[in-house]
């Protein structure tokens, strides 16, 4: 399967477009028994709205109805210059779903941002769990884990040197709540 969208325009609420150019996906199927497998690739050549615009985004997935990794990556300017590498897995988990974050990389506005380790999200119908992660942003860390269910609500997060000029140049004409 094949399918290329040379010019997408998405009006929004309250005025202005968002404007996707050239979304291109590539799939496949193989195996249909004992197990299917499959894989898909999804580019896009930009997307624009608002002063931001991503100007690479490319996501790509293989796998089978039980387990699909993922590759993830993009830049842009949001509207600081921003990069993104990122890859993992989703799985079934129970009667639930795991995914698996296995590396970050990137930068926003000249700050190095990575993932330390490892760090998975299980969606269950009676759970939601985060485990303990540590991302950098530039020279700051910040680290955290969370959980919620029926009974309650757990969660812990530290921020250390925070780079706030990374943030204040991601914001920087970002709308005004």
């Amino acid at each position: 399967l094949a399918l290329t969208v040379p010019l997408l325009t998405l009006p929004q609420p309250g005025g202005g477009d968002i404007v996707v150019t050239k979304i291109a996906l590539a799939a496949s199927l193989s195996g249909l028994t004992p197990q299917p497998a499959g894989r898909a690739t999804l580019t896009v050549a930009s997307i624009e709205a608002g002063g931001a615009a991503l100007t690479e985004l490319s996501l790509a997935g293989a796998g089978t109805p039980d387990r699909l990794t993922f590759d993830l990556s993009g830049a842009g300017t949001l509207p600081a210059p921003v990069t993104l590498a990122a890859g993992g897995a989703v799985a079934a988990a129970g009667a639930g779903w795991a995914v698996t974050l296995d590396r970050l990389d990137g930068s926003a506005a000249g700050q190095k941002i990575s993932l330390a380790a490892p760090v998975t999200a299980t969606l269950a119908p009676d759970r939601l769990a985060v485990t303990p992660f540590a991302l950098s942003l530039g020279d700051g860390r910040m680290t955290g884990e969370a959980s919620l269910d029926a009974q309650r609500v757990a969660a812990r997060f530290d921020i250390a040197a925070l780079p706030l000029a990374m943030l204040t140049a991601l914001a920087d004409g970002a709308p005004r709540l």
